[in-house]
């Protein structure tokens, strides 16, 4: 009898050990999913942060491009209306150098031909002169 007992005893400790090492091993399998389930959230969280992040990035980068580029607008619109202004104050430059010619010229002609009228009236003046001292002499 001692033997059957100490057999049975050995069977319920091996169950037992049987039991033990399936409980711990399903404990264990379950840590790990449990482990697996935190795993993906913390992943999911960091990939959430990471595309927020990048996101607010990419606004930002937009926002400088944005800046940058209306800069750059301004920068050129100020040079082609300085090119504009210049090309204006050319023209009206070429415009008034010619209305200043056309006008000396025109004061040019009216004075010779003041000149010419005052010659003619002084070669008559002194014809005059001339012709009554011969008329005296005569």
């Amino acid at each position: 009898r001692r033997i059957v007992a100490w057999l049975h005893k050995l069977r319920a400790e091996a169950r037992f050990k049987v039991v033990l090492e399936s409980t711990t091993l399903l404990a264990s399998w379950w840590r790990a999913q449990a482990q697996k389930r935190r795993h993906k959230r913390k992943l999911l969280a960091v990939a959430t942060i990471r595309q927020s992040w990048r996101r607010l990035k990419g606004r930002r980068q937009d926002a400088t491009r944005e800046a940058a580029a209306l800069v750059v607008q301004r920068v050129w619109r100020g040079v082609l209306h300085r090119v504009h202004e210049s090309r204006k104050v050319s023209a009206a430059i070429r415009i008034q150098k010619h209305a200043r010619r056309r006008l000396l010229v025109a004061l040019l002609a009216r004075k010779q031909l003041a000149a010419v009228q005052l010659q003619a009236i002084w070669r008559g003046f002194a014809a005059r002169q001339q012709y009554s001292k011969m008329q005296v002499l005569q």
